[in-house]
């Protein structure tokens, strides 16, 4: 009857009566398995608790398989285990929003923040030296070296060519020319790094945003979860006072 009221694809599943639910968390080449127990029917709420397991080839297998097939740098697959028959049956897949365990943030924050250096650097990766070494032995270099040759050789049997002339020379045999061709390499490649940088500090920026409102949310949770206890910590204190009046 709810299905009936509406007019959307609907899909049912049996329910699974089991003992405890688990992830099976991957960051890069980091991996984490945890079995999470509650005694909630659903799994989630204030009762749950988790552990560390073991990360098992099944496991391994499990979400290295799923993260191939969706293009998955990070994620986390989770599943249910029957009491009834032993078995795990596997709820979902999440995506790169996996929730970090409180006690393993830290650590895996610097590995979600490798994770992303390598990928970057791996799009942009910098100018190799051999572009900026081969810029600056080039053919000008070697016909600068011929007209010097030439010049001083006139020099010995013509009278001294005209102010310009000598201007134009006095330029083109200047020892600063070579230098400056091959410092345009130079200053290519140290703006390439630079930019490539400040890629970085931004992505490192933004992790450091990321794990400030990770701690805000955690303050904020456990200033929740303190209101709530005290609440009903005063309302059942106003049940006893009204059964003693």
């Amino acid at each position: 009857s709810v299905c009936a009221l509406q007019n959307q694809y609907v899909t049912a599943e049996p329910f699974i009566d089991w003992d405890y639910d688990f992830r099976i968390q991957k960051i890069g080449s980091h991996y984490r398995a945890f079995r999470r127990y509650s005694t909630h029917w659903k799994g989630k709420g204030m009762t749950q608790h988790d552990e560390d397991i073991e990360v098992s080839p099944k496991l391994k297998y499990w979400i290295d398989s799923a993260s191939q097939a969706l293009g998955m740098d990070i994620c986390a697959m989770d599943g249910v285990h029957s009491k009834v028959d032993g078995k795990e049956y596997i709820i979902e897949l999440n995506d790169s929003a996996i929730g970090l365990v409180s006690r393993h943030q830290e650590e895996d924050l610097i590995h979600i923040r490798d994770l992303v250096m390598t990928r970057m650097a791996l799009s942009y990766p910098p100018p190799s030296s051999s572009s900026s070494s081969s810029t600056s032995s080039t053919s000008p270099k070697q016909n600068i070296t011929e007209v010097v040759t030439d010049n001083s050789a006139n020099a010995t049997t013509s009278s001294p060519p005209p102010p310009s002339t000598m201007d134009a020379q006095a330029t083109t045999s200047s020892p600063s020319v070579p230098e400056r061709s091959g410092g345009g390499g130079d200053a290519s490649t140290s703006s390439e790094v630079a930019r490539l940088q400040a890629q970085l500090d931004e992505v490192q920026h933004r992790l450091n945003m990321l794990q400030m409102q990770h701690r805000t949310l955690q303050q904020e949770t456990a200033a929740h979860q303190a209101t709530e206890k005290k609440d009903k910590a005063n309302k059942k204190g106003g049940i006893f006072s009204s059964k003693n009046k």
